[in-house]
């Protein structure tokens, strides 16, 4: 929903994330903490994190893919950042 230019999403936010490339070691474990529902996740981001290339368990679709349908099986969009090219700065 957007108002006077100001966009607010819903409070349910999934994220699939992209492994390529990514030496699992050096991610914070939290990413592929999925106990309890990913409260871990919930509490610290507001949001779920779900490796893109794994498959979801009841559609056996990768979630990138499965994020993408309702659970109607209708179309749905998502919006895809590339981390790599947003702009660099300093941390506060």
């Amino acid at each position: 929903m957007c108002r006077r230019g100001r966009c607010f999403v819903n409070a349910d936010v999934d994220v699939a994330w992209d492994m390529t490339g990514v030496d699992a070691e050096r991610v914070d474990a939290i990413f592929f903490d999925f106990a309890d529902e990913r409260a871990a996740q919930k509490n610290r981001f507001r949001a779920e994190f779900f490796p893109a290339q794994l498959a979801e368990g009841a559609t056996g679709r990768s979630f990138l893919r499965f994020f993408q349908f309702t659970r109607d099986d209708e179309p749905v969009g998502i919006v895809e950042l590339d981390l790599e090219t947003l702009p660099q700065g300093e941390t506060p």
